[in-house]
């Protein structure tokens, strides 16, 4: 998927369209191995962005691990490790295992070892990655679609565009650093 033609068909798709700024997230489903210590490795040769503090470049749908009511999910430290947690009650995270598995962003290699998933508490098991680059190529069989489940769609009005004589003097920025 070349990011540049999913840019200009959004752009082409109506004429009241001037800009766009889209946000990639790469996906891919798992079938949990329910109250057995497994392991889930994704190589999809895809870099996955690296910030080298927290950022959730990698993360997960949440899930229930035995003797525990908290919904867990795993993210990325920003140095390689996978890390399991819940969020306590002031929405902070409660890290559980500072080294679940691995990510070597270079190569988009995700692995988690000995993880036990006693049930789901979202519809399905799902690693999500921040890729490093908007251009995702599939491998290994793999492939590309836009899910219109995750797509969502923010309209904002741009007087620059309208011709407004104010136009610029309020203009919003949008970071991509924050895409």
């Amino acid at each position: 998927m070349r990011y540049s033609q999913l840019v200009r068909l959004i752009d082409e798709a109506d004429q009241a369209i001037v800009n766009n700024t889209t946000k990639i997230l790469v996906r891919r489903e798992f079938a949990p191995r329910y109250n057995i210590s497994s392991e889930y490795k994704l190589t999809m040769i895809n870099p996955i962005y690296r910030s080298e503090i927290p950022t959730e470049a990698v993360m997960t749908t949440g899930f229930y691990i035995p003797n525990s009511a908290n919904i867990h999910y795993i993210d990325d430290d920003g140095v390689g490790n996978l890390r399991l947690f819940y969020l306590d009650a002031n929405q902070n995270k409660v890290i559980v295992n500072a080294k679940i598995g691995s990510v070597i962003y270079e190569t988009g290699t995700v692995v988690v070892r000995n993880l036990v998933i006693s049930s789901m508490a979202d519809a399905s098991f799902e690693f999500i990655m921040r890729p490093e680059a908007y251009d995702v190529v599939p491998a290994y069989n793999q492939i590309v679609q836009v899910d219109r489940e995750h797509l969502t769609v923010d309209v904002v009005n741009d007087p620059t565009a309208a011709g407004s004589n104010q136009a610029g003097k309020n203009y919003v920025f949008t970071s991509i650093r924050q895409i």
